[in-house]
């Protein structure tokens, strides 16, 4: 398509939410033939219009999470994931994000050592020295297999052990291959030119020192910063690689003649060695969050919140259930590998039997997971039947049914009041999952520290349990093991759609892979940078101010998009934001990003267009899990920031006029008989008039400023779309 340099009128600019690719219904059409492309296009990503109203676009990044055949995969990557989002929920306070950061690079690299080790422990240990020595000689007393009743080392263990050895640094190469190949598609994608440069000479904090956090224009671009980053655990990697090599050899031939063999290569010992300081960095964390909640907070905050302890939280959840896995599986190898073949053979002639397969300390707590999760599962059940009972309060601004059978709905019957209520209510729980992982995560950590202090005695090593066959232990081993097997199948389910998964992928992968490079790649790094070059586009190119209405997960792109605008960019920019999880989700986990005062910063950046049209307003219901109010009270004398849209619908008590043009999917929603939730936002009458009343505000915006500054224009709108 070719724009017409004389033409001025507003664009509206749509980005979606999570759920994959929309495609054309991003622009209310069923049809590709309905749409065309006006930008992108290639790896993954489409800017598209309308092809009777090219003013109305829609910026489709859907193929960048949900687009790649190997993300149900990218669950083996998930704790790396946890622990580099750890890095970005740091407290405000500089003192300790300083302190926050520095432990999340150390456990990092810790987390790296540990993928090597319990690799090394399950294909060098068990299986390429323990279980080769079991298959291959099946009589101990055999001349191959002893020499003067003595256990002797056999060529298969020494194969076994190189082929482990092998595997290993596959493993490894394949993980730093994963991470420099995303490193080139997604980190190395510069933010537009000329936002960068108007940036550097004007972008300036009140204090005269360059910009931080998202109003940064390279917050998302440290092209060397990640390969730095990457050559660090690249060099750990090695060097556990190498630890391994040094142990197991060492192990495997130290013996002297005459001298019995030993039964394992006890690499669990180096497991131990990364494990012990890692649970001491995590306590570190949480002892941060203590001080934190010590200290006098700043005025107008509680002090009682859980964003102060997710760097803990986040630690917390990506070393816990990764120690519980491994252990969980090395216990089923254990179980899996002594039956074949079975060796039960005593000794013989002086010469000992087939030793037992042993995997030492690593499967010392599996009978501990296996506890933690019968009672996940009791209290998991529980909550299940609270959530059966239908409540009935939280609908009282809902009007009663009074119509007869067959005519029009004018109110909510008790039983609909009841659908409603459960919604809010479901709501309601989601808004609170910060309580949810604070509570979780210091529960297993504090399962972990006390389980490891019994098990232990003061500079000893740590005790096993006599009998890993116990039921705890089935449960344990069984469970921990199928357990990534599961969410593999969670996370192909959800490809393409708005899951509960989908939306954790989501906020995990957004911000950049800062502390821990071996993290799944960081969508944002390619979306905002692209969504910002939309915006150039309209805005210096061809003077065409924009308005950007964004949906759920896409408001944080356009959020962050905005944050680095330079001013006089931003004069020419409105926001309009429905189900948006700034504050829900991102503001409670990440304060320092998308905070209160991030917020207000942003607001403060996009002008009003008149006194009574903010130039940011957000939508939100009571029933949207997801979205919810992004703005702190404010004025009664001031407009409205946070729009509350009833669901369901009822019906307006002056009938909306009709909009030319609207397309087919985004009709009005029927009233009372649909709770829409965290979908057909564009299909609100309310918020599709604030929309097509913005644009035609911003048509005059005022001239932006510079010697350079692109002339007046018409308003651009970028409306981020159901997702």
């Amino acid at each position: 398509m070719i724009e017409d340099p004389d033409d001025r009128r507003p664009r509206e600019l749509r980005i979606h939410g999570v759920g994959g690719s929309p495609g054309p219904r991003l622009l209310g059409f069923d049809l590709p033939t309905s749409v065309e492309t006006v930008g992108e296009g290639v790896g993954g990503t489409v800017v598209i219009a309308r092809r009777d109203d090219t003013t109305i676009e829609g910026y489709d990044w859907g193929d960048l999470t949900s687009g790649s055949g190997m993300k149900p995969f990218w669950v083996l990557l998930m704790p790396f994931t946890v622990l580099n989002a750890a890095g970005w929920m740091h407290p405000t306070g500089k003192g300790l994000s300083r302190l926050c950061r520095a432990t999340i690079h150390v456990l990092s690299v810790l987390l790296s050592l540990t993928y090597v080790f319990s690799l090394a422990l399950l294909l060098v240990d068990l299986v390429g020295y323990q279980w080769t020595r079991r298959v291959f000689c099946p009589t101990p007393a055999a001349d191959r297999c002893s020499q003067h009743g003595v256990r002797v080392l056999i060529v298969q263990q020494r194969i076994g052990v190189a082929v482990g050895l092998f595997l290993l640094l596959v493993a490894i190469g394949a993980l730093v291959g994963i991470a420099g190949r995303t490193q080139r598609r997604f980190e190395q994608i510069a933010p537009p030119r000329a936002l960068r440069d108007r940036a550097k000479t004007r972008a300036r904090t009140r204090d005269g020192a360059p910009p931080e956090g998202l109003a940064d224009p390279n917050f998302f671009w440290h092209p060397q910063e990640a390969k730095r980053l990457l050559l660090v655990h690249l060099v750990a990697l090695a060097l556990g690689w190498l630890a391994v090599v040094f142990v197991a050899l060492t192990r495997m031939l130290s013996h002297a003649p005459g001298q019995a063999l030993h039964d394992s290569l006890h690499l669990d010992h180096l497991l131990a060695a990364v494990n012990v300081p890692s649970a001491v960095a995590v306590g570190l964390l949480w002892l941060g969050w203590i001080v934190a909640v010590a200290r006098r907070p700043p005025p107008g905050r509680s002090r009682w919140q859980p964003a102060g302890a997710g760097p803990a939280i986040a630690a917390t959840l990506a070393y816990t259930p990764l120690v519980a896995v491994y252990s969980g599986t090395l216990l089923v190898a254990v179980k899996r590998l002594s039956d074949w073949p079975k060796r039960t053979m005593p000794a013989v002639h002086g010469v000992p039997g087939v030793p037992r397969l042993d995997v030492g300390s690593a499967v010392a707590f599996v009978d501990v997971w296996g506890g933690v999760i019968v009672a996940a599962a009791v209290l998991a059940g529980v909550g299940a039947l609270l959530l059966l009972r239908k409540p009935h309060g939280q609908t009282d601004d809902m009007p009663d049914r009074t119509s007869q059978p067959g005519r029009p709905l004018d109110g909510a019957d008790p039983q609909w009041c009841s659908t409603i209520a459960s919604r809010r209510s479901l709501a309601w729980l989601a808004h609170q999952a910060d309580w949810a992982a604070l509570i979780i995560a210091l529960g297993l950590w504090l399962t972990t520290v006390v389980s490891f202090l019994i098990r232990t005695r003061l500079f000893h090593r740590v005790n096993v349990p006599a009998n890993p066959s116990s039921l705890l232990y089935s449960i344990g081993a069984y469970v921990l093991a199928l357990g990534p097997l599961f969410v593999y199948s969670l996370v192909r389910k959800s490809q393409g759609r708005p899951t509960l998964i989908s939306t954790i992928w989501d906020v995990l992968t957004f911000l950049p892979r800062s502390f821990a490079p071996l993290a799944v790649r960081c969508y944002a790094e390619r979306a905002v940078p692209e969504f910002q070059g939309r915006i150039d586009y309209h805005i210096r190119k061809f003077s065409q101010p924009v308005v950007i209405s964004a949906h759920s997960q896409g408001s944080i792109i356009a959020f962050a998009a905005v944050a680095s605008l330079p001013e006089d960019y931003a004069r020419n920019v409105a926001l309009v934001t429905y189900g948006s999880p700034i504050t829900t989700i991102f503001g409670r986990f990440f304060p320092e990003y998308f905070g209160s005062d991030a917020v207000a910063r942003v607001r403060a950046k996009l002008p009003d267009p008149a006194s009574d049209i903010p130039g940011w307003r957000n939508f939100y219901r009571l029933t949207d899990p997801i979205g919810g109010q992004v703005f702190e009270p404010q004025p009664a004398t001031e407009p409205s920031r946070d729009i509350e849209l009833a669901d369901p619908m009822p019906p307006p008590a002056v009938p909306w006029p009709p909009l030319p043009g609207e397309a087919p999917l985004e009709h009005d929603r029927p009233v009372w008989t649909q709770i829409a939730v965290h979908s057909y936002y564009l299909n609100e009458p309310e918020l599709k008039h604030w929309v097509a009343g913005l644009k035609t505000a911003m048509g005059t915006p005022a001239a932006p400023g510079g010697l350079d500054a692109p002339p007046p224009g018409d308003g651009t709108v970028v409306n981020v779309a159901k997702g």
